[in-house]
């Protein structure tokens, strides 16, 4: 889709410009998007456009501050239907847990609506809006609700009627300056932590990281490389990819079936077009069992961060030769190789990732129902509705 708004006056010097397509931007686009965020820029986004998740649909908004280009925002049309989206697993629970999640599935049930999210459901981290520097915390937060609303009357007159927005995720130190501006119009809401690992800028090798490793964990460490000591590793190319394209697709949806929640479902040429547009940046690593692939990961170089993506494993393969836990550790491997700062693993399996040396960073999310009386729910609903955090233990493996 190509449409695109006349520009929609946000006030007496603002406007934003709402555009359907990263095709029909100019390059005013890239000469806003930030020169070290890949994921804002524009031959990532149109990837994710062109090859998109299931039944997802694409908003850009570019505004302008005195008739100049003052900043841009993405954001992702995606239907939430909540028994489809939370996968909690109420058999493992007790009668009255069982109960509660059977009373828990009919609310959900009944809860299904079109959601505007400023920002990127495949990725954990701020990557929904960018504004250049003189603008003012106030002046930004300012221009993001009035522009996120402002578009929506244009996407009903689309056939797409938006119901609530979320902006997806707010840092610990972002929110400390926009927080309380973001407050005054969101509900404020956080879920898992993202699990991050800070390199030592001294690391010059894996080996340097493992002097680090305390005693404990370098036998856990020495006993997961040995039970995976009959995996063949291998760096795939454009035509591995291609030739395996089927069985990675099935393995990430195999991880993806277990997991509390699933936004949003990956196509099953996303990789591929990701190593085409990304020859160095992008790596899919597979794991072969003699000639069977039986679980891969990929990671983006994303300037000065390493991006754990997505992966997939065999979950009875895995607990013979601990594919997991010997992917972390070749990710960290990536990481001090290509010289990132830092490794964002994401949300989800904390207690293993810090078993690596990964430390939480709370996110936090904004969100704000288009029906007022919706909207004086939406905090106890995304409490009820969301999935319990598991209990976990952090695990400190550094000296």
């Amino acid at each position: 889709m190509t449409v695109s708004s006349d520009l929609i006056s946000l006030g007496e010097d603002t406007e934003v410009q709402l555009y359907r397509s990263m095709g029909a931007i100019p390059d005013t686009w890239d000469q806003l998007a930030p020169k070290d965020n890949l994921f804002l820029q524009r031959t990532y986004l149109e990837v994710l456009e062109k090859f998109p998740p299931a039944k997802m649909q694409f908003a850009y908004l570019v505004f302008f501050k005195n008739k100049k280009p003052a900043g841009i925002a993405i954001a992702q049309i995606q239907l939430f239907r909540a028994n489809q989206n939370i996968q909690e697993e109420n058999e493992k629970a007790g009668l009255l847990g069982r109960i509660g999640g059977f009373v828990k599935d009919k609310v959900a049930e009944k809860i299904s609506f079109y959601t505007l999210v400023c920002g990127n459901l495949l990725l954990t981290g701020a990557h929904g809006f960018y504004f250049l520097p003189p603008l003012t915390t106030a002046s930004k937060v300012d221009l993001l609700y009035t522009g996120l609303n402002a578009v929506l009357p244009k996407l009903d007159q689309q056939g797409i009627e938006i119901s609530a927005i979320l902006i997806k995720e707010i840092s610990e130190e972002s929110k400390a300056k926009m927080g309380e501006e973001l407050g005054r119009h969101y509900q404020e809401f956080t879920m898992q932590p993202n699990m991050v690992f800070e390199l030592d800028t001294n690391w010059r090798s894996f080996e340097d990281y493992v002097d680090r490793i305390s005693s404990k964990y370098r036998v856990r460490m020495k006993r997961a490389f040995k039970k995976a000591d009959t995996i063949r590793k291998e760096i795939m190319d454009l035509e591995a990819i291609i030739s395996h394209k089927k069985k990675i697709h099935e393995l990430y949806l195999g991880v993806a079936s277990k997991s509390d929640f699933n936004s949003a479902e990956l196509h099953e040429d996303y990789f591929l077009e990701l190593k085409r547009a990304f020859p160095d940046r992008f790596q899919l690593t597979g794991y072969y069992l003699q000639d069977e692939l039986i679980g891969y990961y990929t990671t983006i170089k994303n300037y000065e961060e390493l991006e754990a993506h997505f992966l997939g494993f065999d979950y009875e393969k895995n607990i013979i030769y601990q594919t997991y836990l010997n992917i972390l550790f070749d990710i960290v491997k990536d990481g001090i190789s290509v010289g990132a700062e830092r490794i964002v693993f994401a949300r989800t399996a904390l207690e293993i990732k810090s078993s690596v040396g990964a430390e939480p960073e709370e996110m936090y999310f904004y969100a704000r129902h288009r029906s007022k009386f919706s909207n004086r729910l939406l905090q106890s609903m995304v409490e009820y509705l969301q999935p319990k955090s598991p209990e976990w233990i952090q695990r400190r493996p550094l000296k």
